[in-house]
């Protein structure tokens, strides 16, 4: 769900939470949040279940007795007032005339749906397993002459139970005594299985199941309906009167009771009611959702909703616009959003019953008064005035209600009005991107590689408005916290500070760990020393002394008291091993107090080195970073080196392993590369034809701002690096010819795109495998034949898109020549066309 549809969720249920005082259902702390609340509340409400006396306590884990169920039969077969009469005498030997339970036992047994365990008892007392508690329940909705003759008991009635959905969401367990919990989402299952009534008698007696009816309508003078809910007590256009913890639907209102019924505004639910129009099951019955994004609808009207070339039928609508009702006549032109969402409910026939709109104005706070309930914001934008009586505001932060003393400077507020302006939300929006502006194309910024827009941002440094257009965006290079709006566009440019990335010099590469032989002090003690060689930050091999007692991560070593049994060389790896990468402390005496072993890097970590880019993958090196090497020379030893990202080959694949990168700019800090870095070959300068994407302004490995050309050059979408700003001046569309130079750096543009001379340029009149014929637009009869190089690239510009195409789509001269395409060409040395632009 994107950040503008879960505001939207979370405005509606801010007005929800204010207009609406559902009635709290009476339901005892220990279901409430449990899996079985909801079906404890309908049984609740239908009087099956309630509960314990007093505290409503529901004991969803304890188990239920023989005499407790048959009640739960009885009153769901809506019978519990012939029960209370039934009271006294049982056929059963061990229920006694006064046993609460006997006039349910009495009716059960009359029904036929207990019939005691053959020795004449009931067993009232005795806990009731899963087997005994499903074939209850099956009996219940008339299904016993057809079961009874399938099988062996119990197999028989839990095979049919599953069949019929009873068992479903319920693991049951034959044996397992019953649980109260797992016995009311039997029986709420149970309560809408369609039931089986016999038909015929006697000789010809049959059953059969009766569609859409079950033990709630039937038994229990429960309604069945389906409609659309057309209003609740917050959001109510339906025309209804409606009073606390209702809703309207078929223009009639029903009470909540302990379901989220309210919660489906403008959808269509089929749902279940007692006589006094308390809602007990409800559930959507086929609503279709249309959802469109800010910038997705061209037109709206009281009738007609369009996006592009579709057009949505939302005549007589209900309109909820930012959490209000509002007439959809008057405010079709809401829909329109620049920023927000609207959402569309269909409830049949393509037509749209509700619609929800949300518009939401981005601002950045520039100074609050919480006393008076004013926010102003920078750029000149009107202030947020909510100190009226009548005028109620909601600040949002991650989801909760903030106050006015709570706000901040800078923060990116995401304001939704309601139309007349005595209501509104604003959320507070914590997106950010922290890092360098990589790259500045078009409208966009490139920030850690991903591609942000920049929308009137402001900057922390002077307050100025960036934008492009009349204004300078900030530059590539600059580093900071980037806050972002709703829709993800950057707003907020807060100034940072330097690169965290540094040299640290006592970051270094174990390259030998050892023990002295045995020394003694000025007493005369006897111990080794540990030494441990390393490669440094400058390229250079330095012995590092270990003090008397040192730390490795959390562990404490001691050397000191090493003697000749202590010489393992066990004892040496496992203090450090070679090529660990490591930081370091030193005591007063110079020697060794602390190491740290460095975690490497492993996020999004491509061993292929991309030289255009500086990156491996997610990871980017610059000139800062300390590239440490180990290979191998001709006698098999091991060399330690350090490089820098100069030294590495574009494509080239490193066995790399990355430490310190920066998380604001991708940058590593340290790499290390195993195996030989060879120096790249020679390269020498070359040229090529480029038909321009797009020219971006790009930071390169040195941290200066240059060209960066995105182009189709030899039939490939690629980019370079320029060396310098401002080379390019040709745009999207045209063709250029540049120069590159050793380094595959385009540093010149040879011929700019006015000055380009074709070979040919005209309409295609004739096409073989080997020749093209090209005559000039005016004199088809002028036409000259042209060889085709070996290869032949084509492209075809459209205004200012361009894409790779083929000789295919090279259409030659017809009688009409309507579909003939309108060519330049350029040949090579040799005379061959070796480049064919369609121009469209």
């Amino acid at each position: 769900m994107s950040k503008a549809r879960k505001l939207t969720a979370m405005l509606i249920a801010i007005v929800m939470v204010m207009g609406m005082m559902v009635p709290a259902f009476a339901l005892g702390s220990d279901v409430v949040g449990t899996e079985f609340e909801d079906a404890a509340a309908q049984l609740r409400v239908l009087g099956i279940m309630e509960g314990d006396y007093g505290t409503g306590n529901f004991r969803p884990n304890d188990s239920i007795i023989r005499s407790e169920f048959a009640k739960i039969a009885v009153v769901a077969l809506g019978l519990d007032d012939v029960a209370q009469t039934a009271k006294g005498m049982t056929s059963f030997a061990d229920v006694v005339e006064n046993h609460w339970a006997s006039g349910y036992i009495n009716v059960a047994a009359a029904q036929g749906i207990i019939i005691g365990d053959g020795d004449g008892n009931f067993r009232p007392d005795d806990a009731i397993n899963y087997a005994e508690a499903l074939t209850i329940l099956v009996r219940l909705i008339g299904y016993k002459p057809v079961v009874e003759n399938t099988g062996t008991w119990p197999i028989n009635y839990l095979t049919r139970a599953a069949q019929l959905g009873i068992t479903q969401d319920v693991p049951v367990f034959t044996n397992q005594d019953a649980v109260r919990g797992m016995v009311a989402k039997l029986m709420v299952n149970t309560l809408t299985v369609d039931v089986m009534t016999q038909i015929g008698h006697g000789a010809n007696a049959t059953y059969e199941v009766q569609a859409g009816k079950n033990l709630l309508t039937e038994n229990l003078n429960i309604h069945q309906a389906t409609g659309v809910v057309a209003g609740n007590e917050a959001l109510n256009p339906s025309g209804v009167t409606l009073e606390e913890g209702q809703v309207a639907i078929n223009g009639k209102a029903y009470n909540v009771g302990n379901t989220a019924v309210a919660d489906l505004l403008g959808y269509k639910v089929s749902f279940y009611a007692t006589a006094n129009n308390e809602i007990i099951i409800v559930e959507e019955a086929g609503s279709t959702v249309v959802e469109f994004n800010s910038g997705e609808i061209t037109d709206a009207t009281a009738t007609t909703l369009t996006q592009d070339d579709t057009d949505y039928d939302i005549e007589d609508a209900y309109l909820v616009f930012n959490g209000k009702v509002a007439a959809l006549a008057d405010h079709a032109d809401k829909l329109v959003v620049a920023s927000g969402n609207v959402t569309l409910v269909q409830n049949g026939d393509g037509h749209a019953d509700f619609i929800f709109a949300t518009s939401f104005e981005t601002r950045v706070v520039n100074e609050v008064i919480p006393a008076d309930s004013i926010v102003y914001f920078k750029g000149g934008f009107e202030e947020l005035n909510y100190s009226a009586d009548d005028a109620t505001i909601h600040l949002v932060k991650d989801g909760y209600e903030i106050g006015f003393e709570d706000l901040n400077e800078y923060d990116v507020l995401a304001i939704a009005e309601a139309i007349g302006g005595d209501f509104a939300v604003a959320f507070v929006i914590t997106d950010t991107v922290q890092g360098i502006i990589e790259e500045i194309d078009g409208g966009n910024l490139v920030i850690n590689g991903s591609a942000f827009q920049l929308k009137n941002a402001i900057s922390s440094e002077n307050d100025e408005s960036y934008g492009f257009g009349d204004t300078t965006p900030p530059a590539v290079g600059h580093e900071g916290i980037f806050k972002l709006d709703v829709d993800g566009n950057i707003v907020v440019f807060l100034v940072d500070g330097e690169d965290e990335q540094t040299d640290d010099a006592s970051h270094v590469v174990v390259t030998a760990v050892e023990l002295s032989g045995v020394v003694s002090n000025p007493w005369g003690t006897p111990y080794r020393e540990l030494r441990v060689k390393v490669l440094n930050t400058a390229g250079d091999i330095i012995t590092l002394y270990m003090a008397a007692e040192f730390t490795v991560d959390t562990d404490n070593y001691v050397v000191n008291n090493l003697n000749n049994d202590d010489t393992s060389a066990d004892y040496v790896g496992n203090v450090l091993a070679t090529d660990d990468v490591i930081a370091y402390t030193l005591n007063d005496d110079g020697n060794v107090a602390t190491i740290e072993n460095q975690t490497p890097y492993t996020s999004n970590v491509n061993n292929t080195f991309n030289a255009n880019t500086n990156r491996f993958g997610s990871v980017r090196v610059n000139a800062n970073t300390v590239i440490f090497n180990k290979s191998v020379d001709g006698d098999g030893n091991d060399v330690y080196a350090v490089f820098s990202v100069e030294d590495l080959v574009n494509e080239e694949i490193y066995d790399l392993t990355v430490y310190g990168v920066n998380n604001a700019t991708g940058v590593a800090a340290r790499l290390f590369i195993e195996g030989a870095i060879e120096e790249a070959d020679a390269a020498t300068t070359h040229e090529a034809y480029a038909l321009i994407d797009r020219v971006t302004t790009a930071i390169n490995s040195e941290g200066n701002a240059v060209d960066r050309l995105y182009a189709i050059i030899d039939g490939e979408l690629v980019s370079y690096l320029a060396t310098a700003k401002d080379i390019i001046s040709a745009s999207a569309g045209e063709l250029i010819k540049v120069q590159f130079n050793e380094n595959n750096e385009l540093d010149a543009v040879v011929t700019e795109a006015e000055d380009m001379t074709y070979a040919v340029e005209g309409t295609v009149y004739r096409k073989t495998t080997t020749t093209i014929t090209i005559a000039d637009d005016e004199n088809t009869t002028a036409a000259d034949i042209y060889d085709l190089a070996d290869t032949v690239y084509v492209y075809t510009v459209e205004g200012t898109d361009i894409s790779v195409s083929s000789m295919h789509d090279v259409r030659p001269y017809n009688v009409t020549r309507v579909n003939a395409s309108d060519v330049q060409a350029i040949a090579n040395e040799d005379g061959l066309i070796e480049l064919i632009i369609i121009v469209k």
